[in-house]
């Protein structure tokens, strides 16, 4: 085995030792966000979870009080996951107390990959063979709808 060839234990150590970047340009795909999600330990998949709708920050003192105070190690682990991967961020509330938000385009792709939302066809990307298609489903749509 070569000497120059890196050997990573999961995904996370892998994508924490790229440049940012490149983390950067892999938050951009809803394929990959799902991806680093599902590699996720499990609170900090809770985490996510928790935060994905929301479109504000969340006072640590909120995200402490979801675990239970005997699962410390668990929780700092995923914290320390999520930041290092730049999956959320540390910022202020306006009262000033220290509080976490998700990044934007992860918390937007990972929603698309979730929910698999694509982004709708302009009428230039449709081949002909998808417009018969297209149109062989509206009429089938129409005679259903009449002979009901």
């Amino acid at each position: 085995m070569s000497k120059s060839l890196i050997e990573f234990k999961d995904l996370t150590s892998y994508i924490t030792s790229l440049p940012l970047t490149v983390i950067e340009s892999i938050f951009d795909h809803p394929t990959t966000c799902l991806a680093i999600f599902r590699e996720l330990p499990e609170l900090a998949k809770h985490f996510v979870m928790r935060l994905l709708l929301l479109s504000q920050e969340v006072p640590k003192v909120t995200i402490d009080s979801w675990v239970d105070p005997k699962f410390l190690e668990q929780r700092n682990e995923s914290n320390k996951i999520l930041s290092s991967l730049g999956i959320w961020r540390e910022v202020k509330t306006q009262a000033g107390f220290s509080a976490f938000i998700l990044k934007s385009s992860f918390k937007e792709n990972l929603y698309s990959g979730m929910f698999n939302l694509e982004k709708p066809l302009r009428e230039e990307q449709v081949s002909s063979s998808d417009g018969k298609i297209i149109e062989k489903l509206d009429n089938y749509a129409r005679v259903k709808i009449f002979f009901k």
